[in-house]
């Protein structure tokens, strides 16, 4: 063990110095220090999908409700946001985080800095570690404006205060105001393009969770689509009309950044390599064998655990699990029937409500556990029916049965008896942060807003129908889809196709949230589950949450009240905030 032991000096000559302390000034000459806040940033960036209080964020949309009740989560989910009560905020810590990179980027590229005895060698690495300094940079930056970036009560679209020099004041630091949402986004984009030219181009063996150009260009692809969006537009380009209900005013304006986002996807799709949409599958997520599997190409970044955490949060009770993660009746619907693309609403699905899970998209029971479906491989199948071993009146301590019904399967394990309480054991996830499959229904987004559901941008080989049609039968399973047949002369009901893949393919990815925001969808404001009457052999439905979604405002989270009270005339929150 270590002790810090102070260094005593006489006469008051030398400052009191602990062993290993190092002043902030020399700190800067010391090259494993200098890389360690690189390092330190990049850990301090989202590490699981579940992490808002243990819950994954579709639990705060129509996709799922969650078991921890009367939590910073729930609060979300209800409605509950205000400038003082928003648990998912991340105002503070992204600010800081840019903050960091500044500094880093004022002190550790100097020449009193030494990372390389060459001095050739030692230009390189400085411009190298400038690049991920950047793209860093616009990472945080990025996330906080999808958090936080709205419209403002004036028309305007607002993001956060840009700052690109470290500021040692946080009063200071407080009272900036509130750049534009643009302007933020040709600043994240700035930041990624820097930070693309002198990155090496994918990641490999020696740059393994270090920044690599691929992740830039993801990023500013991300960036565009999100300031393409409706939600994001000034008075001048869209206007709000109410929940769900929005104008185009300047449609040339819209259109073009609808472009700008579909070329930006399609360039990344080029530089991945990955020619044919990816179909995610459970294995590529959980119970990875690091000797033996590879990383899926789709995967542009990742980050892993070993552990049964996640199985502990989500299994049902019986299986020494806390069911937070409750999927909803609402997302369970919204998968259509195999055999012809139509939702179960249309009456030609061939959809049967006293065997509602029979020849669905092949997602859901790759997604959901549902009543009668075998559970992990522990040979029995899930009952949800009064009394049932996965009934939500079944009780385990503290904890409770799905309230909707319905089980995560998603990113869990399939390993028999992980969490029995004599031998409990750990398998490794994968958490992919980028993959290319996002690019996939970006570039299907945005080329259908552009150029409709067929149209084409120069240069670019698929149209929205072709992306959207393969997706639909690698990943649903659906081979014979006449209804996008149908949709595919409808440029608003493609839009609305599109969103509801979005929906499936990335549930429980955290997406659903903002797809409901940046879209200016209606709120749903109730969520439902599911019953099951083992007697009648027949199933129901019925409401478990009510939702306060009746103000625009819920479209945007607010900026913190600890930071508009240091100069409210300054720092412009979200409308209704």
């Amino acid at each position: 063990m270590m002790f810090a032991m102070p260094l005593m000096a006489c006469d008051g000559l030398y400052s009191v110095k602990e062993i290993g302390e190092v002043d902030d000034e020399r700190m800067w000459t010391v090259p494993d220090l200098t890389r360690g806040i690189l390092y330190q940033s990049i850990d301090d960036m989202p590490k699981r999908p579940d992490r808002f209080g243990d819950n994954f964020l579709d639990v705060a949309t129509d996709n799922a409700v969650t078991n921890s009740i009367n939590t910073g989560i729930h609060n979300v989910a209800l409605g509950r946001i205000t400038t003082n009560r928003c648990s998912i905020s991340i105002w503070d810590q992204c600010l800081a985080q840019i903050q960091m990179m500044n500094l880093f980027l004022e002190k550790a590229l100097t020449p009193r800095t030494r990372y390389e005895f060459d001095p050739i060698s030692d230009s390189e690495e400085k411009a190298i570690l400038k690049g991920q300094a950047k793209y860093i940079r616009a990472w945080w930056s990025a996330y906080l404006l999808q958090y936080h970036g709205g419209r403002a009560a004036d028309g305007q679209a607002l993001g956060y205060p840009i700052a690109l020099k470290y500021i040692s004041d946080p009063e200071e630091a407080a009272a900036l105001p509130r750049n534009t949402f643009e302007e933020c986004v040709a600043q994240i984009c700035a930041d990624c393009d820097s930070a693309a030219k002198v990155l090496p181009a994918k990641a490999s063996a020696t740059n393994a969770g270090q920044p690599n150009a691929l992740m830039a260009e993801f990023l500013k692809a991300r960036v565009l689509f999100l300031a393409a969006c409706p939600a994001y537009q000034s008075e001048s380009i869209v206007r709000i009309d109410g929940i769900g209900q929005y104008t185009v005013v300047d449609v040339a304006a819209y259109k073009a950044k609808w472009e700008a986002a579909a070329r930006q996807a399609w360039k990344v799709i080029g530089l991945s390599g990955v020619s044919t949409y990816p179909v995610l599958k459970n294995a590529n997520l959980v119970d990875i064998d690091a000797n033996t599997t590879s990383i899926p190409a789709d995967f542009v970044d990742k980050v892993y655990h070993k552990s049964n955490d996640m199985e502990t949060r989500n299994y049902p009770l019986f299986y020494y699990g806390h069911a937070l993660c409750c999927p909803s009746q609402d997302l369970v619907d919204a998968y259509p029937m195999k055999a012809n693309g139509f939702p179960i609403t249309d009456i030609r699905s061939g959809y049967l409500e006293n065997d509602p899970y029979a020849g669905r998209d092949d997602r859901l029971d790759a997604t959901i556990y549902h009543h009668g479906l075998a559970f992990s491989t522990e040979g029995t199948n899930i009952d949800i029916s009064d009394g049932g071993k996965d009934s939500r009146t079944f009780t385990y301590g503290a904890f409770s049965g799905s309230r909707t019904g319905y089980y995560l399967k998603k990113f869990l394990s399939t390993k028999k008896g992980l969490l029995t309480p004599t031998a409990s054991g750990t398998t490794v996830h994968f958490y992919p942060t980028m993959r290319i499959a996002e690019m996939y229904l970006c570039l299907a987004e945005a080329s259908n807003e552009a150029w409709g559901p067929t149209g084409k941008g120069d240069g670019i080989s698929l149209s929205a129908y072709d992306i959207i049609k393969s997706v639909r039968a690698l990943s649903g399973g659906i081979v014979t889809d006449q209804y996008i047949e149908e949709l595919k002369t409808d440029k608003d009901a493609f839009t609305a196709l599109i969103l509801n893949e979005r929906r499936l393919e990335f549930a429980f990815e955290n997406f659903r949230f903002w797809d409901i925001r940046r879209r200016l969808l209606p709120f749903e404001t109730t969520v439902s589950g599911a019953t099951y009457d083992r007697d009648n052999a027949s199933y129901g439905k019925e409401v478990v949450e009510n939702r306060e979604w009746d103000n625009i405002r819920y479209y945007y989270l607010p900026v913190p009240y600890a930071q508009t009270s240091i100069a409210p005339s300054v720092l412009i929150n979200n409308i209704g905030y």
